[in-house]
This record gives structure tokens, sequence and C-alpha cells, in this order.
């Protein structure tokens, strides 16, 4: 069994070098925009209103910052989630980040984006060019835009320019894709008379597109990508075992005691005391009984299959999130890939043991998760108490959580 062992850790930085290496320029004849690299090089994401104009044309071109460019294929374009999925027809060499499941994201979250705002190319030179630009914020709230796309609204500098950048949490793993900024249209007055310019219409307000959405979309298309599966927790320093911990400390113990030992045996009166309590020991030993452990039960949380694939599987809980679905890329409990009923990545459950209880969440799956025969919303979690059920997309699949007793000693 594992202890954790928590103390004061000082936070550590992202890796920028590696956020930075994966970022890459989106160019075209009348205007620029920012994407990331996937697939080892072999493929872009950006925002589809960054590609829509040239890339049919030919004329969109992608840069890295080493130097690298090529002209690129269009794999896939979704209007809807902004997205487009480009084909490299030179592959780069970068940084390729793993994307994160919308259940290790939460609100108030640490994040980074990168990319290349068009307002800054006029300060820099033809060496710093080519560097991306970071800007850094949190997680302001999470959205449902009216087009049911999953997006979080952020508070970090975001440009015309830095659409289709990657959005990283402090692993440097990518949580989302900047889209949009709160903008405005108004007329300002230039030397040629007033014209129309964006201006801001909030400070602060900006929205990325979860990777979920993204994740949906490489799957159609069957690229290969990496997927986070550990949210960016602070205070964790490292996790030894019960027995690593014995074993250091009886060494520690057993140096001490040695120093301590010779230093009396080195006196007459040191060999005297020794020879005292050695006596008593014996004495002392001969005389107590061992003590008896006692038997103690604890209640431990269990989900358990009543039917189905899993039917009469135990699964021991803890308080991490279980990922159920078809996808062994992101779930834990994996259903067989011929369970076409099930979703790839169909609900999370959550053990709560302040609650003592079970979250449940629907992740957007194709045929839904019912509690007692009510399908549940998408994204809103509801409590199961131990002796309750569950089933996903028909009765078939049908699990119960408990909580049964355990002797611990």
């Amino acid at each position: 069994m594992g202890l954790l062992v928590y103390g004061s850790v000082t936070q550590a930085s992202p890796p920028i070098e590696e956020m930075d290496s994966g970022t890459v320029l989106i160019t075209c004849p009348d205007g620029s925009g920012s994407g990331f690299l996937l697939d080892q090089g072999r493929h872009v994401v950006t925002n589809w209103h960054v590609a829509e104009e040239c890339v049919n044309k030919g004329t969109l071109e992608v840069i890295h910052k080493n130097g690298q460019n090529s002209l690129v294929d269009l794999r896939k374009f979704h209007e809807r989630k902004d997205l487009a999925i480009l084909g490299l027809k030179t592959h780069f060499s970068g940084n390729i980040a793993p994307l994160v499941p919308g259940n290790l994201v939460k609100k108030m979250d640490d994040i980074w984006v990168n990319g290349y705002p068009g307002a800054a190319f006029g300060v820099a030179n033809r060496n710093t060019i080519l560097e991306p630009t970071s800007t850094k914020g949190i997680i302001s709230r999470f959205v449902n835009s009216d087009r049911q796309v999953k997006m979080f609204q952020i508070d970090a500098a975001v440009n015309p320019g830095s659409s289709g950048g990657p959005v990283f949490n402090k692993l440097g793993e990518i949580v989302g894709i900047a889209t949009l900024k709160a903008l405005t249209l108004v007329m300002v007055m230039t030397p040629q008379g007033p014209e129309p310019e964006r201006v801001p219409l909030g400070e602060g307000i900006a929205w990325a597109v979860s990777a979920e959405e993204l994740m949906e979309e490489l799957d159609e298309l069957g690229i290969p990508y990496q997927v986070a599966n550990t949210r960016p927790e602070p205070g964790l320093i490292r996790t030894v075992t019960v027995d690593d911990r014995t074993s250091t400390m009886i060494a520690i113990a057993s140096v001490v005691l040695s120093l301590i030992a010779m230093l009396i045996a080195f006196t007459k009166q040191g060999r005297t005391i020794i020879k005292e309590v050695v006596k008593r020991s014996v004495g002392t030993l001969s005389t107590q009984s061992q003590p008896q452990l006692k038997e103690k039960k604890s209640m431990v949380p269990e989900l358990r299959g009543l039917s189905g694939n899993f039917s009469g599987v135990h699964v021991e809980l803890d308080d991490q999130p279980l990922i159920v679905g078809r996808d062994p890329r992101v779930a834990q409990l994996v259903f067989p890939e011929g369970s076409l009923d099930i979703s790839k990545r169909h609900c999370v459950l959550t053990y709560d043991p302040n609650n003592k209880g079970l979250w449940i969440k629907d992740c957007w799956s194709t045929n839904g998760t019912f509690v007692k025969n009510i399908k549940l919303a998408p994204e809103h979690s509801k409590l199961l108490l131990s002796g309750e059920s569950f089933y996903l997309a028909n009765i078939d699949e049908k699990f119960i959580f408990s909580l049964e007793p355990k002797e611990t000693t």
C-alpha cells in the first residue's frame, strides 16, 4: 500500500521550450493565424476561420520557429467547431503535446496561450519574428456554445493572429484551441477618414474549443494522438511504499543505535549499564505476552457489473476519476471494440469519500447513461448512494455501486 508524502513545493514553471516547439505560424496572403503540431509533425491543427480563405487555393503555408515551412493539404474541417486539420507536405520536427480530456480540466486552472498575434510582429526583428508569443491566464468558466460545442472561457490575452493556437496547462499539455475574443466593430478616425476597426468588447474575455472536440475529429481520420491521464495537481512530492519507508527507517535507526552502543561499550560504567539493561530486557520478554492485533472493518467503495460485458466483475474505487468507454486511450474501464452502443468515452465515475457516494457524469455519449431509467443530461453529474445502480446505453450493460466491508488490522 502506498503512502503519499506531501510538503511545501515550489510551483514548477511550464515547459515553455516544448510548448514553443510545438506551435506554428499559419500564413495566408490576406492574414495569419496560429496552430500546433500533431502526429509526429505530419499534421497541424488550427481554426477553420484561419484556413478557409486560402487552403483550397494552395496559398496557405505553415512556418515553424526553426525555419521549417510547408504547404498543406486539407484533411478535414468542422465549421461548427471552427477546427481545421491540415496535412503537411513536408514533415516538421517539433514537440507533440498530449491532449487533455475535459474531466481533467477545472475552473481556475492556470493556462498559457501560444501563438502569433499580428500586432506583435511590428517590433520584432528577423531573428525573433518566428518566436511564439505566450500569454498566461486561467479557465474562467465552462461553456457549451449555441452550436453545442464544448468550450472554455479564458482570461489570457488573445488577439487577431492568435486564433488556432494551443492552450496549454502547466504540464505543457493541450486543453484547448484558442478561437474567439470578445470584439466589436467601431468606426475610428484615420488620416484617410473614418474606417471600421475591431476593438475589445470586454477585458479578459476569450474562448477556446475543448481538446475533446478535436479528439473526435482525429478519431474519424484515424490520426494518432496522446491523451493526458492526470491533473497537474500541486503538493505531491513522491509516493513511497510502506516497505521502502520501513527499510529506510530501520537502516537509519540501526546506524544510530550502533554508534551509541560503541560509545557506551568503551567505558567501564557503560559496560555495567549494558549488563543491567540486558538482564531486565530478558526478564520482561519472559513475562510479557505479545499484544493481540484487533481486526477492524472499513467500508470500501466498489463497482460491480450486474449484466453485460462486465457481469460479475468487481472494481475497487478510489477518489480518482474512472473513465468508462471503448477507447483504451482515454478510458480505464474499457469495453470491447465491438460494443458499438457504448461511446469511446461514455461516462466518468468519481467516488466522493465525504458524501460516501459515486458521482456519475455522461460525456455526451451517443446512447446515453441512465439512472433509475432516466437519461442523464450530458456533462451533468448525479450522486449515487450505496446500493444504487445505473446502466449504459441499454439495460444489458448494468452496474451497481456499493460500500463493502473489508477487514483491516
